[in-house]
Formats: structure tokens, C-alpha cells, sequence
């Protein structure tokens, strides 16, 4: 599991700026997962690395407890869930994409609490906001939910 988010970490710090698509490894080979840009404000550049990168209000540590909040996980589910997604120069997250799935129903119900809560506020790059890709990384263990960015 440590060699699933040591590699992830590697291929994202090796990828540029201007974010193309993310490769990963997995048991049955490379994925390879394209961003959403449909709600992009610079379609052509969505950044995995900028000064001020997004943040949700609170911090990881309030969007964690809105989950917690709004979802019950069975006490023997344990693993990582990797979830993909974009947030926009006007604070907006979208194009949630799993990267490694834990389980398809609380995958889905994950992606749906962070759909409704929109508290993020955008990276800023030269004192501009723009567009941003984030790997949100949560571990489930005992069906206690924890984010580990």
C-alpha cells in the first residue's frame, strides 16, 4: 500500500505545471485518467503545483469531519480511497475522478458529500487565481475515515 502513494507522489511531483493527465500504477497496469475541464477558467492549464495551492475552509481536518458527518462506513471496511479532482479560479470543485477505490458504494457517497460542499477557495499563482487538480487521499480503517493530505 506504502509503494501505491509513494508512486502516486512520484507522478505527480514529476508532472508539469500545465496538468495533461495523470499516470498511475496499479495491479493491473498504468491508468491513465484525463482532468474534467469543463468548468475550468483556463481550459488549456490546470496547475498540480501552484504557490497558494486550494484550500477548504477549516482545513482537510473540517472537510474530514463533513464526511464523517454525513456518511457511515461499515467497521470492516479498510483501505485507501484516492479521489481526483479540480478546483476552479472561482472556488468551484468539480470532475471528481477515483484514482483507487476502496468500495464502489462509499466511493460514491464520498464523491457526492464533496460535491455538496463547495467551501474551497482557489490557488493563486502571481497573485492570480487559477485553476488546480488536487489528490484528496482518505484512509479508511475500521470504518473510521481520515484524510492524509
Amino acid at each position: 500500500m506504502r509503494l501505491i502513494i509513494f508512486t502516486l507522489a512520484i507522478l505527480i511531483s514529476l508532472l508539469s505545471f500545465g496538468q495533461k493527465e495523470l499516470k498511475y500504477r496499479t495491479s493491473n497496469g498504468i491508468k491513465t485518467i484525463t482532468p474534467d475541464t469543463s468548468e475550468a477558467c483556463n481550459k488549456k492549464e490546470i496547475l498540480s503545483w501552484a504557490k497558494h495551492m486550494p484550500s477548504y475552509e477549516g482545513g482537510y481536518s473540517s472537510l474530514q469531519k463533513e464526511i464523517r458527518n454525513n456518511i457511515e462506513i461499515n467497521k470492516l471496511i479498510d483501505g485507501y480511497l484516492f479521489i481526483w479532482f479540480n478546483v476552479n479560479c472561482k472556488n468551484k470543485a468539480y470532475g471528481y475522478q477515483v484514482v483507487k477505490s476502496i468500495n464502489s458504494d462509499v466511493d460514491a457517497k464520498i464523491i457526492k458529500i464533496l460535491e455538496e460542499h463547495q467551501n474551497w477557495t482557489s490557488g493563486m499563482n502571481n497573485n492570480e487565481y487559477v485553476d488546480c487538480s488536487i489528490l484528496l487521499k482518505i484512509r479508511i480503517k475500521k470504518g473510521k475515515l481520515k484524510i492524509l493530505n
